[in-house]
C-alpha cells in the first residue's frame, strides 16, 4: 500500500481496523542474527523513500545506540550483570552497518 500511495489514490474502508505488526512473522529477540538483518533492512526502505538527511540521522541514531549500549554492558561486566546476548546482537548490528557502507 505504501508503493501504491506514491503512484494513485487508495481507497480504504475505515470499518475495518488493521494493527501492522513489522517484522512479527519472525522473533528478533529469540535471534540477534535476524535482529540485525531487520534493523538493516529497515534503514534500506528509510533511506529508499525518504531525504538523504533524515536518512543519515536515523544511521547515525542506530550506531550511536548500538555503542551506548556496548558501553553500558561493559560498566556491567564487573558485576557479572552484563548481558552476553545483547552484547552479541549489537556487535554483529554494527559488522552489518560497516558493511553496508
Amino acid at each position: 500500500s505504501y508503493r501504491i500511495t506514491k503512484e494513485k489514490r487508495l481507497g480504504v474502508d475505515s470499518g475495518l481496523k488493521i494493527t501492522h505488526l513489522g517484522g512479527s512473522s519472525f522473533k528478533t529477540e529469540d535471534n540477534w542474527r535476524l535482529h540485525g538483518r531487520y534493523i538493516v533492512s529497515m534503514m534500506y526502505f528509510f533511506g529508499k523513500h525518504y531525504s538523504r538527511s533524515r536518512t543519515i540521522f536515523l544511521k547515525l541514531f542506530v550506531f550511536l545506540n548500538s555503542y551506548l549500549i556496548l558501553f553500558l554492558e561493559t560498566l556491567k561486566k564487573p558485576f557479572g550483570k552484563s548481558n552476553n546476548y545483547r552484547i552479541k546482537k549489537h556487535k554483529y548490528l554494527l559488522a552489518l552497518l560497516k558493511e553496508v557502507n
